[in-house]
């Protein structure tokens, strides 16, 4: 009697265990996906949007200015000066470039802006160069200066 009971518990265990074992399917994985959203940049989902001060936070660590998060998904600006885009929930990031002849290798594709720190808000992306702050549209067009920081040539070692 005592080994009926102990298989019949062991199956049942067993089968508690292996019910719990499933693959969400790809609208339950992503909640905020509602079937008919396009993968465009710039594309903005408001289900999720968190408060704008989470987006211009200063994140500290040793790619301080690199990584950008954004309502819109995340940027990466490169060691080489290119700024890189990814959706949400994406690994694979491309170059910020929305010129269709533009060979995404010299100074003059969209995407380049040195090697800046990057930083979100209101819409905007905002990198530094040289002197001055300079802006972006989310999909990489755009770019205009906003702010000259300081004329001439700073020789300022900080000591």
């Amino acid at each position: 009697m005592i080994k009926k009971i102990s298989i019949l518990l062991i199956l049942v265990l067993a089968v508690g265990c292996l019910a719990s074992c499933s693959k969400p399917s790809p609208s339950e994985s992503n909640p905020s996906n509602t079937g008919n959203e396009s993968s465009s940049i710039g594309n903005l989902n408001t289900d999720s949007l968190k408060p704008e001060s989470y987006y211009t936070s200063f994140k500290q660590g040793i790619t301080i200015g690199k990584y950008l998060e954004t309502p819109y998904g995340t940027y990466y600006c490169s060691f080489l000066g290119y700024l890189y885009y990814s959706e949400k929930g994406n690994t694979k990031y491309i170059k910020l470039c929305n010129k269709p002849d533009c060979n995404h290798n010299s100074n003059d594709c969209n995407s380049y802006i040195g090697t800046a720190p990057i930083g979100y808000y209101d819409g905007k992306i905002y990198y530094e160069v040289w002197n001055n702050i300079n802006c972006m549209d989310m999909d990489g067009s755009n770019h205009k200066r906003v702010k000259t920081l300081y004329e001439g040539y700073d020789n300022n070692f900080g000591f």
